[in-house]
């Protein structure tokens, strides 16, 4: 499951670098073609943007590096690097990864700073909380 997480993480920081050469090369473009400050700005806007969630991605796959040489610890609730499994899916706790499969199981991604972790945080096996009046219970944590 890990390593799904990273590749998947891999993939996201790839499609950033690209998004960026394509702003670059426009930019280019754009100079060439003298164009409007408007559309430069524009352009900047968006660059600076993109620059930024690449950034994020990149400190989001050193988070899960870190989490990978520590993976056999055990965990009794839900804590960074725990999995819980809920009666509405199974979560990964590490960072915020859209849904992914592993051997045809779904699994999703999620911080410590999401709002569905800062509800469930404390809770253990056989607990139930709701969220976005949802009604959750916790079947395993590992």
């Amino acid at each position: 499951m890990f390593e799904a997480c990273v590749v998947k993480q891999q993939s996201l920081i790839k499609d950033f670098k690209s998004r960026l050469e394509e702003l670059i090369q426009a930019r280019d473009l754009e100079t060439q073609e003298m164009s409007g400050a408007s559309k430069k700005n524009t352009s900047k806007k968006e660059y600076d943007a993109v620059f930024d969630t690449l950034e994020f991605a990149e400190e989001e796959l050193k988070l899960l590096n870190y989490l990978g040489k520590n993976l056999n610890k055990t965990h009794d609730s839900p804590e960074l690097g725990a999995v819980v499994e809920t009666n509405h899916g199974t979560f990964f706790i590490s960072v915020s990864i859209e849904e992914f499969y592993v051997e045809g199981k779904r699994y999703y991604g999620i911080s410590t700073q999401s709002p569905l972790f800062k509800v469930m945080r404390g809770k253990h096996s056989g607990d139930s909380f709701t969220f976005r009046d949802e009604q959750y219970t916790i079947h395993h944590i590992f």
